[in-house]
C-alpha cells in the first residue's frame, strides 16, 4: 500500500536537502559527496512520507534522512568529520518525548550548520512544534 502512494515533495524539504548537500560538500570536501546524492536523499525522503502514508514529502521527512545519513556518515568516516557538534544520535524509540526532542535538537544544529557554510540561507528553523513523530 505505502509503495503505490504518490509523494509531492514541499519546498522545504527541497530547500533543506539542498543546503545540506551544499554545506556538506563545502565543509567536507574529503568525503566527495557526489551530486547524486540530492536525488538520493529526495527518495529517501519520499520513501520516508509513504511510510507514514503521507502524499507529502515535509521538512520533518527530509531531516529525518539526513539524520540517517548523517549517523552512517559518522559510522564510516568518524565523529571527526563534524565540524560542529552534533547532538546525541542515539534515541530510544519507545519514548517519544525523546525522539521529538532529539529530531529538534538535531534540527537546530543543522540549521546551524548550513547557516556556517551557507551565506545566504534561507531554510527557516522550525520551532518546538514540529512534526516529528
Amino acid at each position: 500500500m505505502a509503495k503505490t502512494i504518490q509523494v509531492e515533495v514541499d519546498p522545504s524539504s527541497k530547500q533543506v536537502i539542498s543546503n545540506y548537500f551544499v554545506a556538506t560538500r563545502r565543509s567536507r570536501p574529503e568525503c566527495s559527496l557526489p551530486i547524486t546524492a540530492i536525488s538520493k536523499l529526495t527518495a529517501l525522503a519520499e520513501s520516508h512520507a509513504r511510510l507514514r502514508l503521507s502524499p507529502t514529502v515535509t521538512y520533518e521527512d527530509a531531516i529525518a534522512v539526513i539524520r540517517l545519513y548523517e549517523q552512517s556518515m559518522s559510522y564510516v568516516h568518524g565523529k571527526s568529520i563534524c565540524t560542529a557538534v552534533c547532538p546525541q544520535m542515539e534515541m530510544d524509540f519507545e519514548k517519544p518525548a525523546q525522539i521529538h526532542d532529539t529530531m529538534l535538537r538535531f534540527s537546530l544544529w543543522l540549521d546551524k550548520y548550513i547557516k556556517t557554510y551557507i551565506r545566504d540561507h534561507s531554510m527557516t528553523s522550525r520551532d518546538s512544534s514540529m512534526g516529528f513523530y
